[in-house]
């Protein structure tokens, strides 16, 4: 009968939703938002930068949180990131701005406690003026710490226009929402140092590229530089050698003819005064011209080219034999002269035969009590070997460093002019070779000249 009448007169019928009704809304509800978070946990991963971090926030945000307004602030050790969503948009700032919201997040981040504020609350404290959360739809406020590390964490603020409070669930999805970007960002800030350190070493490279070009224009330079003077330095020793050569060969022969003067004085005078002073004249002119022979070979030997041939030693020593007799004769000298080759060698006999001159007349002039002097040539592997050993009076240990110095004389008592031992080292230089000197005050001195083979 009631049935009937509510047919009659078509009154409408009120359903209000059971127990059983709201459970499905709420299972609705939270199916929705995990779907949502699905979807932006899987963009975040796949975000190249910041800007699609921030993208996926402002599309998602909606529906996993129902929320009005939203701020992420994110600390990585010294690196800030702030994102800004609503309206749907999203706006990233990568630097910490100057405003008391932050330090308003450093305390609750201090803190540790998530935190809800009415809009009562929100008008009162003057923290939020200015900010993101300064507008005049907002009803409440809620913030989460969320500490991944000591220096790694965030802080997420919401902005909703309803004044209920979020539940354990809501704040589950924050917390779910600040480890996702948290692990994304971290990431993210990896590779921006990375990509910057990158840039670093690029223009470190590039710099390190100008300076090492710069560095080989200046070595070119350098290069052209030294070859140009060491050509003209060549040149100039030439030139020296030259000149050195010629003048000391023509100052000769005014003592050729000063020479042969007091030669033909000497059959003339007959005064013993005037015969001294001749004799002591020649001595003066003998040592004079001794002195221009070394110099006139030297600079000779210097500038032009050496003739190397097989080398006769029966000559040389013959030509030795001949120079020092009457002085060793006179001296007591003992003149011992050893050859020991076997197989033949090449070099400039001219010169070999100087070298050993100027050596033995060096010998000569520092024997001692029963002297001798004595020449060995052999042969040591491949090279040739001149020793010239005496049983002089030797040279003091701190004067050997010197002895092949020009015009260096080792005493007093010496009678040369401190040139035969500078010439040997030159003229050995000049074959290639080198010469050593060993000696023992007293006992004597030998003196040693290895030349390579010739060709």
């Amino acid at each position: 009968m009631l049935a009937d009448e509510a047919k009659t007169n078509r009154m409408p019928i009120k359903v209000v939703p059971g127990p059983m009704d709201q459970k499905v809304d709420l299972q609705q509800s939270q199916r929705l938002r995990y779907e949502a978070f699905s979807h932006f946990a899987t963009e975040v991963n796949k975000a190249s930068d910041v800007e699609a971090v921030g993208r996926s926030l402002s599309t998602h945000v909606k529906f996993m949180l129902d929320a009005f307004l939203l701020r992420v602030a994110y600390r990585y050790e010294q690196s800030y990131l702030f994102f800004e969503a609503s309206r749907g948009s999203c706006t990233v700032v990568d630097r910490e701005p100057r405003h008391e919201f932050v330090v308003f997040e450093s305390a609750l981040l201090h803190s540790g406690f998530p935190l809800f504020l009415g809009s009562e609350d929100i008008e009162q404290d003057p923290t939020f003026s200015g900010s993101l959360f300064d507008h005049p739809k907002l009803v409440s406020f809620y913030a989460l710490p969320v500490r991944i590390s000591p220096r790694h964490h965030l802080v997420i603020s919401v902005g909703n226009k309803e004044s209920s409070r979020y539940s354990d669930v809501d704040f589950r999805f924050l917390r779910l929402i600040g480890e996702v970007l948290s692990g994304k960002l971290s990431q993210l800030l990896l590779l921006r140092r990375v990509e910057s350190k990158n840039e670093e070493l690029e223009d470190a490279n590039a710099q390190l590229t100008r300076l090492n070009n710069q560095i080989g224009e200046l070595n070119q330079s350098l290069e052209r530089t030294v070859a140009e003077r060491t050509s003209d330095l060549r040149t100039a020793n030439e030139e020296l050698s030259i000149l050195f050569y010629r003048t000391s060969h023509d100052f000769r022969r005014p003592l050729t003819t000063i020479m042969g003067l007091v030669q033909v004085a000497e059959m003339t005078v007959i005064d013993e005064e005037a015969l001294q002073l001749f004799g002591n004249c020649q001595r003066v002119v003998v040592e004079m011209d001794a002195m221009l022979t070394k110099l006139s070979a030297l600079g000779y030997y210097q500038s032009s080219y050496t003739t190397t041939r097989s080398l006769d030693f029966t000559p040389i020593l013959g030509a030795l034999r001949a120079k020092f007799a009457e002085t060793a004769a006179k001296a007591g000298i003992d003149l011992r002269f050893n050859l020991y080759l076997k197989d033949t060698f090449h070099s400039d006999p001219a010169i070999i035969l100087f070298i050993l001159e100027n050596l033995i007349e060096n010998s000569i002039q520092f024997c001692g009590r029963y002297p001798y002097v004595e020449l060995d040539v052999y042969q040591e592997n491949l090279a040739l070997v001149l020793r010239v050993a005496d049983n002089g009076q030797g040279i003091e240990a701190n004067q050997m460093t010197r002895i092949f110095e020009m015009y260096y004389r080792a005493n007093a008592y010496s009678k040369g002019n401190g040139l035969g031992l500078y010439v040997v080292r030159k003229l050995v230089k000049v074959l290639g070779g080198e010469v050593e000197a060993r000696s023992e005050v007293g006992r004597g001195s030998v003196f040693t000249v290895v030349l390579p083979p010739g060709k």
